[in-house]
């Protein structure tokens, strides 16, 4: 896996997907440049290492694929320049399963102007990312897409005879 890795950047030319990859972060969320395979190429990588035993990370790379996708999908999408950093917030609340986390996170980096986008995205990817994350030892006690808790609603039902609705009396 490490010798692919070693290949792969020997043949680009260069060392831009090893490493935390700050700079590239950071260009795809202020300027909103980034290649448009960078985060597919990102994803393979870290899998790739991670796959053959070594440590290459879990939360860099999934800021570093979320800004990059994000910088990436938001002109497909409509996303005004400024509002492409939810894409950060919500690929690391996918892989990681904290909700709050990620949004403290990006309330930190982005500022609170953002916050219903921030927290929109991570619901639903909150929501779509399953019960694997980042951390095998995180356990679930509730089911993510059923309410905790239920509120039944009492109804009253009063008979104006004594017969049942099945011998045809009414309710």
């Amino acid at each position: 896996g490490g010798c692919v890795v070693v290949v792969f950047t020997l043949l680009y030319g260069s060392m831009r997907y090893n490493g935390a990859g700050v700079n590239i972060i950071a260009a795809a969320v202020e300027q909103g440049q980034a290649l448009p395979w960078d985060w597919i190429v990102k994803i393979l990588l870290t899998a790739l290492t991670l796959s053959s035993g070594f440590k290459g990370g879990e939360v860099v790379p999934s800021f570093f694929v979320g800004a990059t996708f994000g910088c990436v999908a938001a002109p497909l999408l409509g996303i005004p320049a400024g509002w492409r950093s939810p894409g950060l917030a919500g690929v690391f609340c996918g892989a990681s399963n904290c909700v709050v986390a990620s949004l403290v996170l990006a309330i930190e980096l982005f500022g609170a102007q953002g916050l219903w986008y921030f927290a929109i995205v991570c619901g639903i990817t909150y929501a779509l990312s399953g019960y694997a994350g980042l951390y095998h030892s995180q356990l679930f006690l509730t089911d993510k897409l059923e309410p905790e808790y239920r509120i039944f609603v009492a109804t009253t039902i009063i008979k104006t005879d004594n017969r049942s609705p099945q011998q045809g009396g009414s309710l």
